[in-house]
């Protein structure tokens, strides 16, 4: 089981031009009839089409020496899926008329986008201007048209292995297991009960009086299909009340099934990227699942 917090993160941006889409066919016979209008500016009737992607990367990492913290090696990365969005500005020559609201409007934008840092923001915002007017002034064809830049978006989180915070989540999620996971009797078949219900018994507990699941001794653990056995077989049944041999579950659950194997009854345990939960400070317990670290 693992805990990770994120040390550091990194983040790049790259704003380049794409082809540009012609709106209306433009014949050079018309050039005359229109110069007055075309000649005015390049700008003329002109769109801007901004493509953004976002990609975040999870990188984890592993500090191999207990005495030099700067020795750590990245054990594996993780991309989550990459988002997509696409905004166009009217008239790209709001770049240079309307500067305050162009910069409000693409801000705006990336914090849909989840990119929440001001020095992010200024950074992508300036290289998006200034691509913009660079394709504004270069761009030759006459006519609407709609002028497009890419903009792709790399942020990489880079996550530490805590080893206080995982022991702790061992002992959490263990104690959360022994809590829901019930020890329930095996009886034989002919052992008579006086409750009505052959399946069910009550116990005492303080002042209150609980039902607790009983086991037939020719039921089945659903897991390796064998009979249960009155008298030695330690048996435990889930919150949904399905029973199961002990280890068979344990195991099952070590494998991060964290679900009854017959009804899919899902046990509140929250799992994180790739079976690691990331966390921003050291809390008093997390519930999380990594059986790799459960075998040592």
């Amino acid at each position: 089981m693992e805990i990770y917090h994120e040390s550091d993160q990194g983040f790049f941006c790259d704003v380049k031009p794409l082809i540009t889409k012609q709106l209306v066919d433009h014949h050079p016979d018309h050039d005359h009839d229109h110069q007055n209008e075309k000649s005015s500016s390049p700008h003329d009737r002109a769109k801007l089409e901004i493509n953004f992607t976002l990609f975040v990367y999870n990188k984890y990492y592993v500090n191999l020496s207990e005495e030099d913290e700067t020795q750590s090696i990245a054990i594996c990365q993780h991309e989550e899926p990459a988002i997509t969005a696409t905004h166009t500005i009217d008239d790209v020559r709001s770049l240079d008329t309307e500067l305050d609201v162009v910069k409000l409007f693409l801000s705006e934008q990336l914090y849909q986008l989840k990119i929440e840092d001001d020095e992010w923001h200024d950074s992508v915002v300036e290289d998006i201007i200034k691509g913009g007017r660079e394709i504004g002034k270069s761009d030759s064809k006459k006519g609407p048209k709609i002028l497009r830049l890419r903009v792709d978006m790399n942020i990489t989180h880079i996550l530490e292995l805590c080893d206080i915070c995982s022991d702790k989540t061992v002992l959490a999620r263990d104690a959360l297991l022994k809590k829901m996971l019930k020890r329930t009797r095996v009886v034989a078949d002919d052992e008579q009960h006086d409750d009505d219900d052959d399946d069910e018994e009550e116990e005492e507990e303080g002042r209150e009086r609980k039902r607790r699941r009983v086991v037939r001794e020719n039921e089945l653990c659903p897991i390796c299909m064998e009979e249960f056995i009155a008298g030695w077989d330690e048996v435990t049944c889930m919150p949904c009340s399905h029973p199961f041999h002990e280890k068979c579950i344990g195991g099952w659950i070590r494998e991060n099934q964290h679900n009854c194997p017959v009804c899919r009854f899902k046990l509140p345990i929250e799992h994180g990227s790739q079976g690691k939960v990331v966390v921003d400070e050291c809390p008093n317990w997390l519930i999380s699942s990594d059986h790799e670290s459960e075998k040592k």
